[in-house]
């Protein structure tokens, strides 16, 4: 069976609400949350000092060089306004050795996975699961990374030591990126915290590429071992391909107890209940995200993923019409529209499907090293019966098939076969079927399709 691939956006929305009573219901609700969220007798990560132990300003050892937002910039939230874009530190906050340590524990632990986002390739561990690097974090966060962000963000932060002690870790992982694995790099996106920092963990000279991409600034920032990124978790971001060798860096995602943003809360609750499968709740609070005052397509992503699930597919087209329209560099909306009006087009409307096709054309532009665009694109054009460009899209795939699941290569593998049957190429088609088992044994289908071939080949040459 051939399906479309389609993407989940780690963000939301749904109709607009007319009712203000109903916001302002939603956001006390999400504000209580919040508030019980950042309560200290919630927190995994112990980062406040003892009342009154604190100075009111603790003076950070290295200088950071901001990277302001170009001109006309539309893509800067709000609370943001007066700040840079992103900031490194000019010189390592972190010693080599302390971040040797950091790896060390790592790699003894071994227990990475990969992200659950499709935008993301790398594997991470979760610093909470490591004694030792949980301590030194708890520390590095009281008496540097806070302080940074404080002297970086101070509109943002505020002054003062109950300022800094109101910060929270919200999550903190390490990530790996090794090239050799095809474990090589992160997709743009956004954070759903306040802020990130990045603390590069080894030296430059162990990796080609990698470093962060900062979506306004149109380029990626490479800092050296110990030095720090940090930047305002809303900004679109990404961690750019390793090339060769091993990156690692550990990343943390700080939100504040004094600091409420209630579209961004409204559209993280509202992620949380369509991932617990309540697709109304999640849309009623899609809707709420926007009428507050969403700036980025993050909530309309989410109402087409809403309306997607529901079988909308004229709602969901329009969604992540929106969504793009916001953010054209947006690769996963376009993906999702293009599916959307592949749906919408389905089986005879050749304009709605040729739209369906530039959309997911555009996204394979955007992210060359995702293959479900392609993938979606030859099903859409074998379903044309264009099977010769098909055959190109799902080739085309394929060589970006890298670090994606077996069950995934396999499908693309079955796919190509598919196309090589309709244009008669079926020795091709075989050698496509036979490599879809190799790389999922359990894949029926490819199996089956192995087993036709085979029986076709035999009684063609009798």
């Amino acid at each position: 069976m051939r399906s479309f691939i389609l993407f989940h956006c780690w963000a939301s929305a749904a109709a607009l609400s007319t009712s203000t009573n109903a916001l302002k219901q939603a956001i006390d609700l999400v504000h209580r949350k919040h508030d019980a969220a950042t309560a200290r007798a919630g927190q995994a990560f112990q980062t406040w000092s003892a009342d009154g132990a604190a100075p009111a300003t603790i003076d950070v050892p290295v200088d950071a060089t901001p990277y302001a937002y170009p001109p006309n910039c539309a893509d800067v939230p709000e609370l943001f306004a007066a700040a840079p874009c992103c900031a490194v530190t000019a010189a390592p906050l972190f010693s080599a050795d302390e971040c040797a340590f950091i790896i060390d524990e790592a790699e003894r632990k071994d227990g990475w996975v990969p992200q659950e986002f499709r935008y993301a390739r790398d594997v991470v561990q979760q610093c909470e699961d490591l004694p030792e690097v949980r301590s030194w974090l708890e520390a590095a966060c009281r008496d540097s990374l806070f302080p940074l962000l404080q002297r970086t963000f101070p509109e943002v932060v505020g002054d003062g030591a109950a300022a800094r002690d109101a910060l929270r870790v919200f999550d903190s992982k390490i990530l790996r990126y090794d090239s050799s694995k095809g474990e090589s790099h992160l997709g743009a996106h956004r954070d759903g915290t306040l802020l990130t920092c990045v603390i590069a963990l080894n030296s430059l000279d162990e990796y080609e590429g990698g470093g962060t991409t900062m979506e306004p600034l149109e380029r990626t920032i490479r800092y050296d071992v110990g030095r720090v990124c940090v930047h305002a978790g809303e900004v679109r971001h990404g961690g750019a391909a390793v090339l060769k060798g091993c990156r690692y860096a550990l990343v943390v995602f700080i939100d504040s107890a004094l600091a409420f943003e209630p579209a961004r809360a409204l559209a993280n609750e509202g992620d949380a209940q369509r991932l617990r499968g309540d697709l109304d709740a999640a849309a009623k609070l899609y809707d709420h995200a926007i009428e507050a005052g969403s700036r980025n397509e993050l909530p309309w992503c989410g109402k087409g993923q809403v309306a997607l699930e529901k079988g909308q597919f004229s709602e969901a087209a329009a969604c992540y019409a929106t969504a793009v329209d916001i953010t054209p560099t947006h690769a996963v909306a376009w993906t999702n529209l293009g599916v959307a009006l592949a749906k919408v087009g389905a089986p005879a409307d050749v304009p709605v499907l040729k739209e369906a096709a530039t959309a997911f054309q555009t996204a394979a532009a955007l992210d060359e090293r995702e293959p479900a665009p392609l993938n979606n694109l030859g099903l859409l054009l074998g379903d044309l019966n264009i099977h010769d460009a098909a055959r190109d899209a799902f080739r085309e795939a394929i060589a970006r098939a890298d670090g994606v699941p077996a069950r995934e290569r396999a499908d693309l593998y079955t796919n190509l076969g598919c196309a090589l049957v309709e244009l008669d190429a079926f020795a091709e088609a075989l050698d496509a079927f036979r490599s879809a088992v190799e790389a999922d044994p359990t894949h029926q289908n490819a199996a089956k399709n192995v087993l036709a071939m085979r029986s076709f080949l035999a009684s063609s040459a009798a």
